[in-house]
């Protein structure tokens, strides 16, 4: 009796114990999946290796109208990723210059986070920018702050940018007309503003044909002024190559609304890489992708009249 009984307790404690180590061993190759995933430096999950760069310089050219001007400009583009390591949240700082046709110049400094998405294959940013316009027909600045926000991924990408004016209103010029009969006269001012303005767009590779890589996006945008306010549509197709001397891009762009029309752009660029750094992919490609925002400040022009009849 005293035996069974024994036996039947070491029967239950083996299978306590058993039980036990199952569970350990599960929970172990849980964490390991989670560190091969996101946390482990090894990256064990991601074989295959990639160069990544933590400085790209960038010169491109853009021709047409855009969102608020009427000349196409050269644009001179830095871009630095001071540090990095796998499965990290990197910190980039954005640095860019234009020069306008008709002698009217721009800059933005920006200064971002790109965080990787644990056990996925995205990529979430916020970025702040400070955004500058000069323009020397009527020697007017304007400065305004942008924020924006990414989820960057191998399927879509999504992008939403926020665009607040640091300013009012510029007078450019004024006239008053009273060669009138009776006292009466007419007064008119000519103002410049900046715009407050958001946009949002969702984009994605397309096709690979012949080491050209294609890349569509698409969305709406939304500008208000003053005295009035306006929504409208932008789509552009971009492509591009890596050569041995950096990647060649070149983009077409159109925009749509009821204040400015329809507006067409195009754009071709080169990107120079420079200090590689060969890391295990998992998904940390994404993190190098330029910031795409509406880069130059969108300005329209006010006139107001005044009678007295």
């Amino acid at each position: 009796m005293r035996e069974s009984v024994v036996g039947v307790l070491l029967a239950r404690y083996l299978g306590g114990a058993l039980a036990l180590i199952t569970t350990l061993v599960a929970s172990t190759q849980l964490v390991a999946q989670t560190d091969c995933c996101g946390l482990a430096d090894d990256c064990c999950c991601c074989p295959d290796e990639i160069c990544l760069y933590s400085t790209y310089l960038t010169a491109r050219h853009t021709f047409g109208e855009g969102l608020g001007y009427d000349h196409g400009y050269t644009t001179l583009e830095a871009m630095f990723y001071p540090s990095w390591c796998c499965n990290t949240n990197w910190v980039f700082f954005d640095f860019r210059i234009h020069r306008f046709t008709n002698c009217d110049w721009a800059a933005n400094g920006g200064i971002g986070i790109r965080c990787p998405a644990i056990c996925e294959d995205r990529i979430y940013g916020l970025n702040l920018y400070y955004d500058y316009l000069r323009n020397d027909c009527h020697s007017l600045n304007f400065h305004q702050i942008g924020i924006g926000f990414e989820a960057l991924g191998e399927c879509y990408d999504l992008r939403v940018n926020a665009y607040f004016p640091l300013q009012d209103k510029q007078r450019v010029k004024s006239c008053f007309f009273d060669d009138y009969e009776g006292g009466f006269f007419i007064s008119q001012k000519e103002y410049r503003e900046s715009l407050t303005g958001v946009d949002l767009e969702v984009g994605a590779h397309i096709t690979d044909i012949c080491g050209l890589n294609f890349y569509g996006a698409i969305g709406p945008y939304y500008y208000n002024a003053d005295c009035f306010d306006f929504v409208g549509g932008r789509a552009r197709l971009m492509a591009c190559i890596d050569t041995c001397i950096g990647m060649i891009t070149g983009q077409g762009l159109i925009t749509y609304d009821c204040h400015f029309s329809t507006r067409w752009q195009a754009e071709v660029g080169i990107s120079f890489p420079l200090f590689p750094r060969c890391e295990v992919d998992c998904g940390q490609s994404c993190r190098v992708r330029d910031i795409y925002r509406n880069e130059i400040i969108v300005v329209d022009k006010n006139c107001r009249w005044k009678t007295n009849f």
